[in-house]
């Protein structure tokens, strides 16, 4: 039979960078996003309380949250949750993830 090759197309997000094996402050992966003109993922630099995200991840629960800006084809995967990353503070990361607020 015929073959028909399938053409995938790749989406990349800039999430971390690590420079000596350590992953650097969200901040800087922004900044060096920023100057090599390399696309990230959604992020909001807030400051937040347990309560606040909490309430964040039951209202996705609840009310079926999407990504904003998912790649195309992605649109509708649902949203899974969040990482938690200090923005000047070492490279250490939390997650806080929808389905843990179903138990």
């Amino acid at each position: 039979g015929r073959h028909v090759a399938q053409r995938t197309q790749y989406t990349l997000r800039v999430f971390d960078f690590a420079r000596d094996g350590k992953f650097l402050p969200f901040r800087q992966v922004v900044e060096l996003a920023e100057r090599y003109k390399l696309p990230t993922v959604g992020y909001s630099l807030v400051d937040l309380r347990a309560e606040e995200v909490y309430q964040e991840l039951a209202t996705a629960e609840t009310r079926g949250r999407r990504y904003v800006d998912a790649p195309p084809g992605f649109e509708e995967e649902p949203f899974e949750g969040l990482v938690l990353r200090p923005g000047w503070a070492d490279g250490s990361a939390a997650k806080a993830r929808v389905d843990l607020i179903r138990r």
